[in-house]
């Protein structure tokens, strides 16, 4: 295998950010570090897969396969062991990610945040996982969110909660904040909330970042996802049936959110260096015209219809075309073309493809079978592993509040049978939009008839 070249990659994941929302804030020049960031490399859309799940979405930009294959299925996952319910974990993968190809070959790589990512991975570098975020009511950071352990009182120490996101900072985005009871109105608490939660992954990407000597590192930002979810509808122009007071107060919320992840993309970019290839991107995007639904159905996941089909794809590098359209991209193309640009062979089991067009100079290099037959220590965890440490309330509960999922019965055999069902129909779903059809039926068959 040819050797990997050292070249240094920051991979920025912003989750449901739209083109759609972006563009006016380009136009008003308030967006200056993506601005720079279109004008120095290639820019266009990418196509999300089927279904439009996050942690299925985020995966698969980072192993190069469909849901069937990488094996993650849907935001929840049961505990065969002890019958509860956990967020997706990453021991559920069943092939390498990125990171671990890269630690394969000896790079240095960093992961943070990304969903799913839990329990941290031993990786040739740092790696902090998506429930690091999450917190129990002591403010614990939860076991297993950071590696290596001689990082964990950095990363700690890098913890925003809701609490220290002081009234005034949140004036930016609710100018009237001020006015809010907040006894009756929680979506002040909410916001601070997400900005405490977005601060957190920001300061601990730079942590690491400025000081780790690093050939790869990846960091995925959830927030304008999920202030989508709560503040949409809130969104200009003002949709029927919301109260004239509740859309003057958070009608500029989400624009606000997309200000300050332009703020803090400048902060990595300036960490990073002038000679880093960066690349950003979303998983979908998210309706914010006449397509945005009225009411949600009831449909496992049912916040899904509020994605977008496209979302945003930004690359530059020295090896990127400036000033370039990117046209025809799809998440599973995200790996192959990092490959490509670490001097290393996609795998032919792999279902996206190398972005060539956006490239200066493609690197020819012949595939392999697959990476999954590469030998080596990769930083994987065992697969299957449920430690009952790893079990995170909060995140089960946001994944709630969010409609992602839904309350749990008190019959472990019911929402144990209950998850099982829900990762069947998701997976069923990814098999239709690749066309595999007769599997997808055999699944949807046996659905219908035990249920």
């Amino acid at each position: 295998m040819q050797e990997p070249k050292s070249e240094k990659i920051l991979l920025v994941g912003w989750d449901a950010a739209d083109w759609d929302i972006i563009t006016p804030l380009l136009s008003q020049n308030k967006m200056p570090n993506l601005q720079k960031l279109i004008n120095t490399g290639a820019s266009g859309t990418i196509q999300t897969l089927q279904p439009a799940l996050s942690p299925m979405l985020w995966t698969s930009i980072t192993t190069g396969k469909t849901a069937d294959k990488h094996g993650i299925l849907g935001f929840i996952e049961p505990n065969l062991e002890s019958g509860n319910p956990r967020p997706a974990s990453v021991t559920s993968r069943q092939c390498k990610a990125v990171w671990n190809i890269l630690t394969q070959q000896h790079l240095k790589t960093n992961v943070i945040g990304w969903w799913p990512s839990h329990p941290a991975e031993p990786i040739n570098g740092v790696a902090v996982s998506n429930l690091f975020t999450k917190n129990d009511k002591h403010h614990n950071v939860i076991d297993h969110s950071i590696y290596p352990n001689d990082w964990t009182k950095r990363i700690t120490n890098c913890r925003v909660y809701t609490e220290d996101i002081a009234l005034t900072e949140l004036i930016d985005f609710v100018p009237q904040a001020l006015s809010i009871n907040q006894d009756k109105d929680k979506h002040l608490h909410n916001l601070a909330t997400l900005i405490a939660n977005a601060k957190s992954i920001q300061q601990a990407t730079k942590e690491i970042i400025a000081n780790t000597e690093w050939d790869f590192t990846a960091v995925y930002f959830d927030v304008i996802d999920q202030v989508c979810h709560t503040f949409m509808k809130f969104y200009p122009p003002q949709m029927a049936g919301v109260p004239d007071d509740y859309y003057a107060l958070y009608s500029n919320v989400i624009n606000q959110m997309y200000i300050y992840h332009d703020t803090m993309l400048g902060e990595l970019l300036e960490l990073a260096g002038e000679d880093t290839t960066v690349m950003l991107l979303s998983d979908h995007g998210f309706y914010s015209n006449h397509l945005r639904p009225i009411r949600l159905p009831n449909d496992p996941a049912a916040p899904a219809f509020e994605h977008a089909p496209f979302g945003i794809l930004c690359v530059k590098g020295t090896n990127i075309k400036q000033d370039y359209i990117i046209n025809g991209a799809s998440l599973l193309d995200i790996t192959p073309t990092l490959l490509n640009l670490f001097s290393l062979p996609i795998g032919k089991d792999m279902d996206g493809e190398i972005l060539e067009d956006l490239l200066r100079t493609k690197k020819n290099i012949d595939p392999i079978d697959s990476w999954e037959k590469i030998e080596g220590n990769c930083g994987m965890h065992k697969i299957g592993n449920t430690d009952q440490s790893w079990q995170s309330a909060a995140a089960l509960f946001q994944l709630m509040e969010l409609g992602y999922i839904q309350k749990f019965e008190a019959n472990k055999e019911i929402t144990l049978k209950k998850i099982i069902n829900e990762s069947h129909y998701y997976l069923s779903t990814a098999l239709m939009s690749i066309y595999k059809y007769d599997e997808a039926h055999t699944l949807l068959h046996q659905l219908h008839h035990e249920n």
